[in-house]
């Protein structure tokens, strides 16, 4: 049986009560697991990013970039930033043209930091690391403006899905 796109488990969450004296109704989620496959994943990016995902391993996820041209492959780890977003920290990069050469890591940070495209959600982090506020490219990319999440607060990966934590 195929991975589902995103799968959400154990979700704690209430209507917000003035919202429905709007007409306005949100909800508001105190606690969700995400279950991201490589198609799920690939769907939360934000729209334009220069990435797409190659595939989930353990403890991985490899992307496939493509600045200005250049194009490669990233293994990245997942992280969760103490703002709760969802950092994608570095580990190797190999360029496609060159594959038996690591390119720098600090080259592709500088890469990253000139051509990161500016758009709702993705942020460019601490050491020049790509960051994903998912509450606000689910809110504002996808169109679920009455969806509220609490932060991030843990990540893992394998088995061809990554797995997102939130709670208050």
């Amino acid at each position: 049986m195929a991975l589902p796109a995103i799968e959400i488990r154990d979700v704690r969450a209430r209507l917000d009560a003035e919202s429905l004296v709007r007409r306005q109704p949100q909800v508001v989620v105190d606690a969700v697991i995400l279950r991201l496959s490589e198609r799920g994943l690939t769907l939360v990016l934000p729209p334009g990013a220069p990435l797409a995902v190659d595939r989930i391993t353990q403890d991985r996820v490899l992307f496939r970039v493509n600045i200005r041209g250049v194009e490669g492959i990233v293994h990245a780890q997942p992280r969760v930033t103490p703002s709760g977003r969802l950092r994608v920290e570095l580990v190797s990069v190999r360029a496609l043209f060159l594959p038996f050469f690591p390119v720098p890591l600090s080259l592709v940070g500088e890469m990253i930091g000139r051509f990161l495209p500016r758009k709702p959600g993705l942020f460019l982090g601490e050491g020049n690391q790509i960051e994903i506020d998912l509450a606000v490219v689910l809110r504002e990319g996808a169109g679920l403006e009455a969806l509220h999440l609490p932060p991030l607060r843990a990540v893992g990966a394998g088995d061809g899905v990554v797995e997102l934590r939130f709670w208050n």
